[in-house]
C-alpha cells in the first residue's frame, strides 16, 4: 500500500520506504562509476525531510566527496550507524544528540547541487554499519533490515511524522 515500508532482509527496486520507491538496491549493478552498490537508493522529491524513529547521535555532518552532503548517525537503540547521502540540506551538527522524529536533513541528489556528490538524480542514498564511527563504503552490508528506523516526510517542523507507515509490510516476499 502507498505510504508503507516493505520489511525485508533485502529490499529490491520497486519496494517502498515510507511510501517512496527503492530505485537502486544494495549489491551488484552496472554503472560507469560503480560495479557494486554499497547502499539503497530511495527515490524522493528534493526536499523530503529525513528523520529516525529512535534517538540518534550525529557522528558526522558535512560534505564528503562523492556522497555530497552527508550525515552519519549512530542509533544506540538499534546498535547501527546509518549514513545518509546526497542531501540538499543538513539540519544537524556533529556531536548533536537528537530525539526520535527530529529532522536531520532534506533529500537532494539533483544534478549540479553541491550536496549531490556523484548523484545523477533526486534520491536518498543510505548505508548501514554495525560499527560506530566507521567510514567504510557499504558499511557492514545490506541496510534493508534497518529501514524501519528511517522516516521520510514531505512536511517538516521540529518533529516529523512519516508520510506513510514505517512498520507495515507491503506483501513483498522476503
Amino acid at each position: 500500500p502507498a505510504g508503507s515500508t516493505t520489511e525485508s532482509s533485502h529490499l529490491k527496486v520497486g519496494n517502498s520506504i515510507s511510501g517512496f520507491p527503492v530505485t537502486s538496491a544494495f549489491g551488484p549493478r552496472d554503472m560507469a562509476h560503480s560495479k557494486s552498490h554499497g547502499g539503497l537508493d530511495i527515490g524522493t522529491p528534493v526536499g523530503t525531510y529525513v528523520a529516525f524513529t529512535v534517538d540518534a547521535e550525529i557522528l558526522y555532518a558535512g560534505h564528503y566527496s562523492g556522497y555530497g552532503y552527508l550525515v552519519d548517525a549512530w542509533l544506540p537503540a538499534a546498535k547501527v550507524q546509518l549514513r545518509l547521502a546526497h542531501l540538499s540540506e543538513i539540519m544537524v551538527k556533529k556531536g548533536d544528540k537528537i530525539k526520535a522524529k527530529t529532522p536531520v536533513g532534506r533529500t537532494g541528489g539533483q544534478k549540479g547541487h553541491p550536496g549531490s556528490g556523484t548523484s545523477t538524480g533526486p534520491h536518498l542514498h543510505i548505508e548501514a554499519d554495525t560499527s560506530k564511527g566507521s567510514a567504510r563504503y557499504g558499511g557492514t552490508g545490506d541496510p534493508s533490515p534497518y529501514m524501519k528506523y528511517l522516516i521520510l516526510s514531505s512536511s517538516g517542523g521540529a518533529q516529523v511524522s512519516p508520510s506513510g507507515s514505517t512498520t507495515s509490510v507491503s506483501g513483498v516476499p522476503q
